[in-house]
């Protein structure tokens, strides 16, 4: 039975690159930059707390994703994650927020 061990030298090194030039050009050309605040994500549990914040509450049932405002009874409206997402930008849109979904210029 062969047994191996990792060390620090054994792992590949992390390669940063500085993306500040490339954002400085694109910024030239007229694009703006979406930022988001540190911790707003898309993910399921970060969406979850945020709905839960608005009075919303976000829940899984038999694998399905259930949206209902908080205190209402039943089991809630069952919705792809698109639609969700969706709900979030316009609640996100409504707070002058950045959108998840990236949305064309008018």
């Amino acid at each position: 039975m062969l047994s191996f061990k990792f060390t620090p030298s054994d792992r590949r090194p992390i390669k940063r690159i500085d993306t500040s030039a490339l954002v400085a050009e694109f910024e030239a050309r007229g694009g703006t930059v979406r930022r988001f605040q540190p911790g707003e994500t898309a993910s399921y549990d970060s969406v979850k707390i945020y709905l839960l914040e608005q009075g919303y509450q976000l829940s899984m049932v038999r694998n399905m994703n259930c949206v209902k405002r908080v205190g209402a009874k039943g089991r809630g409206k069952a919705m792809h994650w698109s639609k969700i997402i969706a709900l979030v930008d316009e609640l996100r849109a409504a707070e002058n927020k950045q959108t998840f979904k990236v949305r064309r210029a008018a």
